[in-house]
């Protein structure tokens, strides 16, 4: 770690959280709520427009497709770029794309219009989370780091949620216009904070001698009496190279595909539960309405687990912990999830929770601790990356749960599939050690300090 960072975080852990940095994870969870809601408000008007255009249901996959492809590339395009030239430029430029693309969705008269904006859309709102993770980690006190990180991605499934209600209220008496132009004029109203207010990356102020004087402001604010130390590159930065292959330095190359390996395996799992509970529950034989109220119960849990978890990793200060004991409670659910989704309602919904909270936490602690794991300079890569190529999951997931339906099998054979990817990432977990950027005592982990000190000396050439 670069000992000016060191020096701040060390500064900054000895103060009470301050109403800035409160200020700073409402503006995060802001742009994550518009996130979820902006991602899944065109499932709520595919039916309206399918009757409208007089076209196939069916034929708005492909839209659902281009908006998911998006989602997987944004992070993997702008993530290295908010690490070259600094998070915040890319977080209002991305928030303007998808703020556009969403506003523009209004006009849309035609299925080849609206795949195009969709997947325009999923570009800028993939681009969003990594920048605020990266920006808002910097600034978090290492006693609650992973647990703020968790509040401030958590809008993203509160956005969902908030979705079908806001379409519910709306569509039918102001037109299925109304949640995109809400979703697009929110994001706007949110951006003269980004533009006026919300901080730029600690690497990147500190490596441009340029934005001392916001520095200057900021440690004023968070850490009163800390000598702001002359502007240069950081220790672990090289101009030179392009932030992902930083990942691949020596001491990190093993440690990112570990982490790109669980991301991938949460957010398959994820997306499976997602598309296919409600399905599968009706199948069983309970009502509709019971099924999708299973489904929201599984992601309000899952808001929870996620808290718990990240918790655990703060109060323990072992994230990899926290990390592997969420999976492995996914893990063990996959296998009694089946048995219990043909009992009774109240044991559906309680075993629902039950997976929800180990599921949809696992993917708060995944994010949480990429947002931890890596030194400043390449830390939104590190984030937008893993989520990234976890897309690829999320796509994976509902079609191999088509596919493993047609088969016919069992519910508990059906969900026992879906533990294997949740019994790798115990294992990718278990491999996983804490980095020097995630603080704590070394002396047990003597591993993690060659690791550090490798991926140093390679950043310096």
């Amino acid at each position: 770690m670069d000992p000016r960072i060191d020096s701040f975080r060390s500064a900054l852990d000895k103060r009470e959280l301050t109403g800035f940095q409160i200020q700073m994870i409402a503006v995060a969870l802001g742009l994550a709520v518009m996130d979820g809601f902006d991602v899944q408000i065109i499932g709520y008007v595919a039916p309206i427009l399918s009757d409208l255009w007089h076209i196939d249901a069916k034929s708005f996959g492909l839209i659902f497709g281009a908006g998911l492809l998006g989602l997987a590339l944004g992070p993997i395009a702008f993530s290295p770029l908010a690490d070259k030239i600094g998070c915040r430029p890319v977080l209002i430029g991305c928030t303007i794309l998808y703020a556009v693309g969403t506003l523009a969705t209004t006009t849309v008269h035609s299925w080849s219009m609206l795949l195009g904006l969709r997947f325009l859309t999923g570009l800028g709102l993939g681009g969003v989370l990594p920048c605020t993770i990266a920006v808002v980690s910097d600034y978090a006190p290492t006693r609650a780091r992973n647990l703020i990180l968790a509040i401030s991605s958590s809008g993203f499934a509160i956005g969902g949620s908030l979705g079908g209600f806001v379409a519910a209220a709306t569509i039918a008496r102001f037109g299925w216009q109304t949640v995109f132009w809400i979703g697009g004029i929110v994001p706007l109203l949110i951006l003269p904070v980004l533009l006026i207010w919300f901080p730029e990356s600690l690497s990147r102020l500190l490596s441009d001698p340029r934005k001392r004087p916001r520095l200057e402001k900021i440690a004023a604010r968070l850490v009163p009496g800390w000598a702001v130390p002359e502007a240069g590159p950081l220790k672990e930065e090289r101009k030179d190279r392009f932030p992902v292959v930083m990942l691949f330095s020596k001491g990190l190359a093993v440690p990112t595909l570990l982490i790109w390996s669980i991301f991938l395996c949460s957010l398959l799992l994820l997306y499976f539960f997602v598309n296919w509970i409600p399905t599968v529950v009706h199948a069983l034989g309970q009502p509709l309405q019971a099924s999708n109220n299973a489904a929201a119960v599984f992601q309000l849990a899952g808001l929870l687990g996620g808290f718990f978890f990240n918790h655990l990793a703060d109060r323990t200060g072992r994230p990899e912990w926290a990390l592997a004991s969420s999976f492995a409670g996914a893990t063990i659910c996959c296998f009694f999830f089946g048995s219990a989704a043909g009992t009774s309602l109240p044991i559906i919904v309680a075993s629902v929770a039950v997976t929800g909270f180990c599921v949809v936490g696992a993917l708060g602690v995944c994010i949480s601790f990429a947002g931890t794991y890596y030194p400043s300079s390449i830390r939104a890569t590190g984030i937008g990356w893993g989520i990234g190529i976890g897309r690829l999951g999320s796509i994976a997931g509902p079609i191999l749960g088509g596919i493993l339906l047609t088969l016919n099998l069992s519910s508990e054979a059906l969900f026992a599939v879906f533990a294997i990817p949740a019994l790798v990432a115990v294992i990718c977990s278990a491999c996983l050690r804490r980095s020097a950027e995630q603080g704590g005592p070394r002396n047990d982990y003597p591993h993690d300090t060659a690791i550090g000190a490798q991926a140093i000396n390679d950043a310096r050439g």
